[in-house]
């Protein structure tokens, strides 16, 4: 039969001492100079906290955006879109409504106004669950957004004025429901379309 020993006071402060050391805490480097930690970047919604150059990304039909650097772009995608990731976050895609050819997109010039193509945008959503719109105002655009819930999948669209016509933004979790960060960060990527 084999006895279990309850190590003594001293080896278990002595573990310790050296698990502290090899983990991390001040350190001292060959001169005997304390070296400080230093503490990890963080990341919200796909965009990290220290500064980084964004990306440029052209729509298909030829509009610009901007988004951060840490996304993915996929291409172009169905009728028009830009299509970005946040990768283990979200999908984004982004259109400029007035070269786009999904449904309603060639009518969109023609929206007598911004709640006009909101309405337009939300029909072109199909059977998802569209909430009500709010007017929010994204690095001097006004952009009118709302929830979606898209056949239990959380998401966010948006539309504003790009030009003659309307630019949209649809953007849907891969898990678990859009944080407020997740949404912003969206919505300052459509705020940056230049047609």
């Amino acid at each position: 039969m084999s006895v279990l020993r309850r190590p003594s006071i001293a080896v278990v402060v002595l573990l310790l001492v050296a698990g502290s050391v090899a983990c991390g805490g001040d350190d001292a480097d060959s001169s005997g100079t304390s070296v400080p930690d230093t503490a990890a970047t963080t990341t919200t919604a796909g965009v990290s906290e220290t500064p980084a150059t964004p990306t440029e990304g052209t729509l298909p039909g030829g509009a610009t955006i901007t988004y951060p650097s840490s996304w993915t772009s996929y291409g172009a995608g169905f009728a028009g879109s830009l299509e970005l990731g946040i990768p283990g976050v979200a999908n984004v895609s982004v259109r400029d409504a007035a070269a786009s050819e999904y449904l309603y997109g060639p009518q969109l010039p023609d929206a007598a106004s911004l709640e006009e193509a909101f309405g337009m945008m939300a029909a072109a959503m199909g059977s998802a669950e569209v909430g009500e719109a709010e007017q929010v105002t994204v690095d001097g655009e006004d952009v009118l957004t709302a929830s979606v819930d898209n056949a239990g999948k959380d998401g966010v669209m948006a539309v504003m004025a790009s030009g003659d016509s309307y630019a949209s933004l649809y953007a849907e979790s891969l898990g678990d429901p859009l944080t407020d960060d997740t949404i912003e960060a969206a919505l300052e990527v459509l705020a940056s379309l230049t047609p």
